[in-house]
């Protein structure tokens, strides 16, 4: 697993990274948002940081949601804007990922599927590893393809859905045959994941 820079996927950092995001966008269209929230969001990020214990537990509660409703906002505000001046923007398919992955973030909860841990990598899964020691990694898969005798990589192949460790086998051996004009070892050292295969 290649890990990657994540964040609680219920996290307030996370809704502050979708937030500096939708400020550097609306800056590069010079589109002026209809609020910003810079300073109130300041408040709640110190309420966040600084309420611990049982008594402010309500309060850390309420912050949260104060800081995902104002988010939610500024996210809505810059679509919305974006769709009036220049609507070919959104057609591109980054674009339209980035919004889709943005509002994905602020609004999951606990308990969903297919969070988004990182709103920079979204392809960023989590994948169990059956350790004590780290049960969980977050990143994605990588296959490498390592010479038996003087350990050279003849190949590498990263996969962006969490897949089966006997399913990475075959891409990551027509990626090799692929690289070096068609040459397949007859025998493949692996490890007990891709018995099957």
């Amino acid at each position: 697993v290649q890990e990657k820079y994540t964040k609680f996927p219920t996290d307030f950092r996370l809704g502050f990274d979708v937030w500096n995001l939708c400020l550097r966008i609306a800056a590069f269209y010079k589109i002026k948002l209809r609020r910003t929230y810079a300073k109130y969001l300041k408040q709640l990020k110190k309420e966040i940081n600084f309420s611990k214990g049982r008594k402010t537990k309500k309060f850390k509660a309420a912050a949260f949601r104060k800081l995902r409703s104002c988010v939610s906002k500024v996210l809505r505000d810059l679509k919305n804007k974006i769709l009036a001046n220049s609507p070919e923007v959104l057609e591109h398919p980054d674009t339209a990922e980035f919004f889709e992955n943005a509002g994905k973030a602020v609004t999951q909860q606990k308990n969903d599927k297919n969070k988004i841990y990182s709103i920079f990598e979204p392809q960023v899964c989590c994948i169990a590893k059956g350790k004590t020691g780290t049960p969980y990694e977050f990143g994605n898969k990588v296959s490498l393809v390592i010479g038996k005798v003087k350990g050279v990589i003849l190949g590498a192949l990263g996969f962006e859905k969490n897949l089966y460790d006997g399913d990475t086998l075959a891409p990551a051996l027509s990626q090799l045959e692929e690289l070096h004009d068609g040459y397949r070892p007859k025998a493949a050292i692996v490890d007990r994941g891709c018995r099957s295969q």
